[in-house]
């Protein structure tokens, strides 16, 4: 039986490995500042860490807040704080970091680092200080909101300039996300929304956890390369898992 050979190449879509093959030196081979710190070579170093530091402090301080300690002085007081800190503080921080190192891999393009992703940290830092102690609900809002608006920003220009249309689905739920942020805040000042932007963000979550597995597992084992898109992904065990959270 006649075995047949594929014929020519694979163009390389990588832009870090053409840039280090073009003789850029400011870049490794997986797109990494060599002058930054490694704390901010990838979106996951500081967001991981920063997430789970913050969720160790941020239970603490509601155990302290629930048995009658003083809690935090801002718009959100009491349950509302914890449940918005948990999700969209310590839950974003995680997101960030597995978008922001996933996104790359994908569409070939340069990692969000060094500076950019410092001065991403820091609105994600403006947000969590926001609701700890500005007490003014539009503008403790408008902060809080800094963060999520510019990384699902960052997604979309990723996914639009890298042409990577198939992980579409990851960039429209952390849009989702932003949204329900929005409106976990509108639902502290009308009663008639309270409780819907965390059931949205749960939501969210959980999609985001299907759809991201999804992709991964038709990955090719023998190059390590991820997979071209998220439509692959089993619509009925999706759409079985969104109708039960809504």
């Amino acid at each position: 039986m006649a075995v047949l050979k594929p014929t020519g190449t694979v163009p390389d879509r990588s832009v870090p490995r053409l840039r280090a093959n073009a003789g850029d030196t400011s870049i490794d081979r997986r797109g990494r500042l060599k002058d930054a710190p490694p704390l901010l070579s990838y979106g996951f170093r500081p967001f991981f860490l920063f997430g789970s530091c913050y969720a160790a402090l941020a239970v603490p301080l509601w155990l302290w807040t629930h048995f009658g300690g003083a809690g935090p002085a801002g718009s959100l007081t009491g349950l509302a704080w914890h449940a918005h800190e948990m999700l969209f503080g310590y839950l974003g921080a995680i997101m960030a970091g597995f978008v922001l190192t996933a996104v790359p891999n994908w569409t070939g393009r340069l990692p969000l680092s060094g500076a950019r992703l410092a001065a991403l940290v820091g609105l994600w830092c403006v947000g969590r200080l926001a609701l700890l102690v500005h007490q003014e609900p539009l503008s403790a809002m408008f902060l809080d909101l800094l963060f999520p608006l510019t990384l699902a920003a960052a997604v979309w220009r990723e996914i639009v300039v890298g042409r990577n249309f198939g992980n579409a689905p990851i960039a429209i739920l952390i849009t989702l996300f932003v949204f329900a942020n929005a409106l976990d805040h509108a639902g502290a000042l009308l009663p008639v929304l309270q409780g819907c932007g965390i059931r949205l963000a749960l939501a969210v979550a959980a999609l985001m956890i299907a759809v991201s597995e999804a992709a991964s597992r038709p990955a090719s084992r023998a190059t390590g390369w991820p997979a071209p898109g998220l439509l692959r992904c089993r619509r009925r065990w999706i759409t079985s898992i969104a109708s039960r959270l809504f």
